[in-house]
């Protein structure tokens, strides 16, 4: 992976260059698919071995997070409204936030209005952001076993604020307990960001068909657990 070994010798700008080129040849998802998921993937089996440091993992980390807003801003186009209002959220306590990025820069592309309510925001941090940016969709990323059970109670003080939200989950811990997440009110447990923007993208279409009728959407139906 030349995106992985240019990031471990510290070549930002190369690292960046290479990231920039693909995404040019071959558009923005297959970068995040081929490139910076591999990447993702690798720190985190090398960081697990103390085969790199912290301070490495953290580089990569954060040198990612930069590319991922610039290839996505580069490809910006104007959008029409009312556009789809997507927000992303961590589980209070979750420090995994890559595959989350990628997903909303790839529907920020498809004309939503998505954003990322920050790293290392609590449960009340979120639920205030939620009410001042009424989201139409929730896409909670929970990846560390540990935070599940503050995923899962932020999932019902959302819905408890906003009944008709719609709350999408993923990452490793959701998709090893789906069913807790269900029960709690996500409508459903993604198993690839793919997924995730089929769903979102049905919603929307739904939205604006019923909007044309002058009706309400109903929300995604829930998945079985």
């Amino acid at each position: 992976n030349e995106y992985y070994r240019r990031l471990l010798e510290l070549d930002q700008s190369g690292a960046r260059s290479l990231a920039v080129r693909y995404c040019d040849e071959h558009g923005l998802e297959p970068t995040f698919n081929d490139v910076i998921a591999p990447t993702v993937g690798l720190m985190g089996e090398e960081r697990s071995e103390d085969h790199i440091s912290q301070e490495n993992e953290h580089f990569i980390v954060d040198t990612t997070r930069e590319i991922i807003a610039e290839l996505g801003n580069r490809l910006s186009k104007p959008h029409v409204v009312p556009r789809l209002r997507i927000l992303g959220v961590c589980a209070p306590g979750e420090g995994h936030n890559l595959g989350l990025l990628m997903l909303l820069e790839l529907l920020r592309q498809e004309g939503a209005a998505a954003s990322f309510v920050g790293d290392n925001k609590s449960a009340e941090d979120i639920r205030g952001f939620a009410k001042r940016f009424t989201p139409d969709v929730v896409c909670l990323s929970c990846t560390v076993t540990e935070c599940l059970p503050a995923a899962v109670e932020l999932v019902q003080e959302l819905k408890r604020d906003s009944p008709q939200l719609t709350v999408i989950t993923g990452g490793e811990a959701a998709m090893a307990e789906p069913s807790k997440l269900l029960m709690a009110g996500c409508s459903q447990v993604c198993w690839s960001r793919s997924e995730a923007r089929r769903l979102i993208r049905s919603y929307g279409l739904r939205r604006a068909k019923f909007r044309v009728v002058g009706a309400t959407p109903s929300v995604v139906p829930r998945m079985k657990g």
